[in-house]
């Protein structure tokens, strides 16, 4: 434990400040950061909606209540993500989706997989994409670096003679049988217009605003179709029939003026008043509307702001649509840094949907000792950390020490957690979190933070002491454990900075080793560390970074570089090591990522190709006859098994046809498939896919559900006191608030510096341990 030592007049002062409010630090509950949402053109019969949330793609075949992760063939590189999404007009199974770095993507099949069309724009930014409604292989894609055009579906891309910067695209109908006119805005404010994408007209210029952020093609007005356009900061403007002046549907354009338009919908009916309306959502938050001839007014109930998303420069809500069954069932889809939101009445009520749970599996640990209850810990998204001694029938669910400060009610984001070798004797287990490391001594009931980051680009908010013990460095830390004896574990600690920490005393004090990105001059930071199994012997340790290995034979002290026959281009960014269990007989280790699969026979000096797929899951399990057998996942696309060198599919009944794989917001340190012995002597294999959590006790062969609880107990405030005197070690008292500040007062002034207290609620300690 840590103390602080204040006066007791002190605690006067914060008595004081706990009856005021306390604002909330950082909002940003569990939800996906959503960039484009699009339907099945057949959504009034299946229901399918398509989202794009934080690297991934996500499907919903019920209207958005329930998601599944599709990745197959998303084979992004380092600082990519997906930013677009198209649906292709009269064909329901074929999609599009475009990237910052790596082009663009397409699917057949309904977005199960997914592949890269021909050259053109990779390594472009792009940032939209149309398909035009009557020649569905007519594609046109942009970003601020340029414009791309394909007539056959994406082989090849040709890059369009546009001098400006491009900022939104649609296809509005025309007479000609050969297609659609290309709408074009930009970020001088001009609207222009072409048949063919070589040759552009001016149609017309906003008068007011910084850049056309969202065009939207009504069709079945009275003079034919219309052009509604948003702008940055300029509020909103409508173009008649394409080629017409440009002219505002409201001079004053109240309740719009100044906010930045992200997205426009035309209702033909709204409120069911048989008046027309165009819905707005705007960069500051919220959704507008307005008649014909009105003014805004902001509707809405049931939105809520992340102001994260302000500190951060992010929009609040970026993408608005309705459902193609709208005359009927009057469904809206609202998304953006903010989360995803429907409206089943139009928008005037609206609803956060799940994409992204609290209590999502972000890493899984298995341990099973001769004699002793099996141990299986799943660290989850914000909803703490899951353990059960049963094999899963039975959890208990821990937060205490884990709770976050800055959200209410919540806990710290994890990534990773591993037990001690000895657990079963000491009853350890290490957990990370985006910037600390914490350490259990009870078997997980309760945690204390060991070790502290600064925020990767950020300082220390005031009044939270900088206890470095020594350490320096950035959040997101991967963990290896050698196990000594009970209690007197080595760990050792990376983060994303390259920084290089140890504790001799299972984690309760750490001191610095190296920077492996100065030691091997690395350009990569690291993303797994991992310890040889005869540590004790020969001192190595790897780390795995984007597209290299690292390896230290001294216990952390110095690196070298270890990728001699890595063939893995620098954009194939994702790269796990895996040491096998015989290394100190086989010198054998694995690498495995997008680029596929390499192994190493001499500890690193070199390495050969074993396998072309895109693997996102590999673990390993030496079988008693000598053998050492590996399970590989396929990224999104099956488990395969190796033994003796030879490859075979996995089991074709896995629970839900779901593959143990990484979210792409958690692919830094974390396990998604860990294996250890049943009692029988076989592998017994736990692994998870998005919520799916699934667990063999036949190697793989058969596959069932394991469930986490999600009920959480409401919180109870109040205040933890004890004291580190030889004679009261044990005493501690939980009361409410009022009764709990007067006691600490009365404490306080007895004790002096002696007492010690925690804020508590009903499910653990939150905040953290303080002195007096």
């Amino acid at each position: 434990m840590r103390y602080a030592f204040l006066p007791p007049v002190w605690l006067f002062v914060l008595g004081l400040g706990s009856l005021g409010p306390v604002p909330s630090v950082e909002a940003h509950a569990p939800h996906d950061v959503i960039y484009d949402i699009r339907f099945s053109p057949d959504y009034e019969r299946d229901g399918t909606v398509y989202v794009i949330a934080r690297g991934s793609f996500l499907v919903s075949r019920d209207r958005g209540e329930t998601w599944i992760r599709r990745i197959h063939g998303l084979d992004l590189s380092e600082g990519s993500r997906l930013t677009a999404l198209e649906v292709v007009p009269g064909s329901p199974m074929t999609l599009y989706m475009t990237s910052t770095r790596d082009g663009v993507f397409r699917s057949a099949d309904g977005g199960r997989s997914w592949e890269r069309t021909g050259s053109g724009p990779a390594d472009v930014e792009l940032q939209w994409i149309a398909a035009d409604p009557r020649r569905p292989q007519r594609i046109v894609v942009g970003g601020p670096r340029g414009l791309f055009a394909t007539d056959t579906g994406g082989r090849p891309w040709r890059r369009l003679p546009f001098a400006g910067r491009p900022t939104a695209v649609v296809f509005a109908p025309s007479r000609s049988a050969e297609g659609s006119q290309i709408v074009l805005g930009d970020a001088s404010n001009n609207l222009w217009g072409s048949a063919d994408g070589e040759q552009w007209r001016r149609l017309a210029r906003i008068p007011e605003g910084r850049g056309i952020q969202t065009l939207e093609i009504v069709e079945h007005v009275s003079d034919g179709i219309a052009v509604l356009v948003g702008a940055r900061g300029g509020g909103f403007w409508e173009l008649r029939t394409v080629g017409a002046e440009l002219e505002s549907l409201d001079v004053s354009d109240r309740g719009l003026r100044g906010r930045s338009v992200r997205s426009l919908v035309h209702i033909d009916d709204f409120e069911g008043s048989g008046r027309a309306a165009v819905l707005a959502s705007t960069r500051q938050g919220g959704v507008f509307a307005r008649h014909a001839g009105g003014s805004w007014a902001a509707v809405g109930r049931g939105l809520t702001l992340d102001h994260q998303a302000d500190r951060g420069g992010f929009p609040h809500f970026s993408d608005l649509r309705k459902s193609p069954a709208f005359a009927r069932d009057r469904t809206l889809f609202l998304g953006g840094f903010n989360g995803l939101f429907r409206s089943l009445d139009g928008g005037r009520r609206w609803t956060e949907l799940t994409t992204l749970a609290a209590e999502l599996p972000v890493d899984v640990a298995l341990l099973a000792e001769a004699g002793q209850p099996a141990l299986l810990a799943v660290a989850t998204y914000r909803a703490g950390l899951y353990i059960s001694r049963d094999r899963g029938k039975t959890w208990a669910r821990s937060v205490a020490g884990l709770e976050s400060p800055e959200v209410e009610n919540g806990c710290r984001r994890l990534y990773q957690v591993e037990p001690s070798p000895t657990f079963s004797a000491d009853q350890t287990l290490w957990v990370s979190s985006r910037n600390a490391v914490f350490l259990s001594s009870d078997g997980g009931r309760s945690f204390g933070e060991t070790l502290r980051f600064r925020a990767y680009g950020s300082s220390w908010p005031a009044g939270v002491a900088k206890r470095w013990r020594g350490v320096d460095g950035a959040g997101k830390p991967s963990m290896a454990i050698v196990g000594r004896r009970p209690g007197r574990h080595l760990v050792f600690v990376a983060t994303r900075e390259g920084d290089v920490f140890r504790s001799d005393d299972s984690g309760e004090t750490f001191v610095h080793l190296s920077n492996v990105l100065e030691s091997a001059w690395a350009a990569r930071p690291p993303r797994q560390l991992a310890v040889s199994p005869a540590f004790e012997h020969d001192r190595t340790l790897f780390i795995a970074s984007y597209g290299e290995i690292y390896r230290s034979v001294n216990g952390g002290q110095s690196w070298q570089w270890a990728s001699r026959g890595l063939d893995i281009e620098p954009k194939k960014a994702q790269l796990s090591v895996l040491v096998s269990p015989r290394f100190a007989d086989d010198q054998t280790l694995f690498a495995a990522g997008a680029a596929g699969l390499f192994v190493s026979r001499d500890r690193g000096e070199t390495w050969r190709r074993s396998r072309d797929e895109p693997l996102e899951v590999l673990a390993a399990w030496p079988d008693p006859n000598g053998t050492l057998r590996l399970w590989a996942g396929l990224k999104g696309g099956g488990l395969l098994t190796a033994f003796a060198d030879r490859w075979v599919p996995g089991s074709t009944n896995l629970a839900g046809n779901s593959t143990p794989s990484h979210m792409a917001l958690f692919n830094v340190s974390t396990s998604p498939l860990t294996i250890t012995t049943t009692p029988a002597g076989e592998p017994w294999l736990v692994g998870f896919s998005g919520k799916t959590l699934v667990s063999s006790e036949d190697g793989g062969q058969t596959w069932s559900h394991l469930h986490l609880p999600t009920d959480l107990p409401e919180p109870t405030t109040g205040i933890a006191l004890g004291t580190q005197e030889p004679d009261l070690k044990s005493a501690g008292m939980d009361f409410g608030p009022v009764l709990g500040w007067t006691l600490l007062l009365t404490a306080g002034v007895l004790f002096g510096r002696r007492l010690t207290f925690q804020f508590v609620n009903g499910r653990g300690i939150h905040g953290e341990t303080k002195g007096i």
